[in-house]
């Protein structure tokens, strides 16, 4: 099964609010190869710690999604509701 294009964190992270566009591509211009974006940008301090766990969280939910292990509405009505519980048990279904 092909899995559909998965976002990119920063995609998330704007989506979700946590971060600007500017704040993404001001992040890009200094990213060292050696260090994830998310890693990046906590480092700098433009995002925490919590929202990068959220912005891995929905790339885990597409992934989940995109493989068929779980509906979207399961999914990601758990992340919406922030019981992440619910998502790993979803994956198991």
């Amino acid at each position: 099964m092909k899995l559909p294009r998965q976002m990119m964190i920063g995609d998330i992270l704007i989506a979700r609010g946590a971060i600007t566009r500017s704040q993404l591509n001001m992040a890009m211009k200094f990213h060292e190869p050696a260090r994830t974006m998310g890693k990046a940008l906590v480092a700098e301090g433009v995002i925490s710690p919590d929202d990068l766990d959220m912005a891995l969280g929905w790339l885990l939910a597409e992934v989940i999604v995109g493989l068929g292990y779980a509906g979207e509405r399961e999914v990601f009505g758990s992340l919406r509701i922030g019981v992440a519980s619910e998502l790993v048990k979803a994956a198991g279904e």
